[in-house]
């Protein structure tokens, strides 16, 4: 598998900046002028047009407050995950009456309907292809992880499935999910890292 250089770099010199930057956009879930596009229609801020472009992207289909908070701090600088209702207040605030966030308790966020950005093409979605929240499936917070469901997570989040996949085939949030495949990765590190220290005689 090439990395995301070796793929840039076969591209010619004159096209690999305009290519990178692409590649990034792409990464980070939203292209600036996407973003640009909301600060001047509704005048939203940097991170409130993000994260409003990661909610008109996915339009209509339900996104995770875990997401949504990835889309405005991809770098997680330990600010609180409460922070997106905040963002998502002061949004709500900003848009027309005919702009509607919904929000789908104990799951997201939903925008009712896409807001067309010109320049940018998105796929139409048929409502009735999207997969509803699995509201009634989601297991008990306090239901501990059996080893099969560690076993599980990690063959499917490190052959790269998304995460909402992994959250419908475990019956657990995405929130969940994600704090148990980096407990468990942490340990493996640990237990890695203990492995290569001679034990004192």
């Amino acid at each position: 598998m090439k990395t995301w250089r070796e793929i840039i770099m076969e591209y010619p010199e004159k096209q690999r900046l305009e290519i990178a930057i692409h590649y990034l956009e792409e990464l980070h879930g939203h292209s600036s002028s996407e973003a640009h596009h909301f600060m001047s229609l509704f005048g939203l801020t940097t991170r409130e047009a993000a994260l409003f472009a990661a909610l008109n992207r996915a339009s209509p289909r339900v996104v995770s407050r875990y997401s949504l908070y990835n889309s405005i701090y991809p770098d997680n600088p330990g600010v609180a995950e409460s922070i997106v209702n905040v963002y998502i207040c002061k949004i709500r605030a900003k848009l027309p009456e005919d702009v509607v966030i919904h929000n789908i308790w104990g799951v997201g966020y939903q925008l009712a309907s896409r807001v067309k950005v010109p320049g940018i093409e998105m796929p139409d979605v048929d409502p009735s292809q999207v997969r509803p929240a699995p509201l009634g499936k989601l297991r008990n917070r306090k239901e501990p992880w059996s080893e099969d469901d560690d076993a599980e997570l990690v063959r499917m989040r490190d052959n790269g499935s998304e995460w909402w996949s992994i959250t419908e085939e475990l019956g657990r949030t995405e929130r969940a999910c994600a704090e148990r495949y980096a407990a468990i990765k942490k340990r493996n590190a640990r237990s890695d890292k203990g492995a290569g220290i001679p034990e004192r005689p």
